[in-house]
């Protein structure tokens, strides 16, 4: 007998970049350390604040800076952070 298993309509978390991810959760402890663990979910006005690190980190890479100075982490992987703190903020601003 063949086992079944339903997922094509599910997300492919398979599909995503592990190394980019790593990075990530790199910065994301970076902060923790920093700040507090999960401190971005309560920064006021984080929306319009983690759009303007969102800009500044993606000017960096423009400019040919790709390591953040202070974490010495890849500046993509702040923007990454950014855009998933944008996107969560949103959804719950909307829920």
């Amino acid at each position: 007998m063949t086992g079944l298993k339903y997922d094509q309509d599910k997300p492919m978390y398979n599909l995503l970049p592990a190394n980019a991810i790593d990075d990530m959760a790199k910065v994301m402890t970076f902060g923790a350390k920093k700040y507090a663990p999960n401190s971005w979910q309560n920064v006021e006005d984080g929306l319009e604040r983690y759009r303007a690190a969102l800009l500044r980190h993606t000017f960096a890479i423009q400019r040919g800076e790709l390591i953040d100075s202070e974490s010495g982490l890849p500046h993509s992987a702040h923007a990454m952070c950014c855009a998933a703190f944008i996107n969560e903020l949103e959804k719950m601003q909307n829920a």
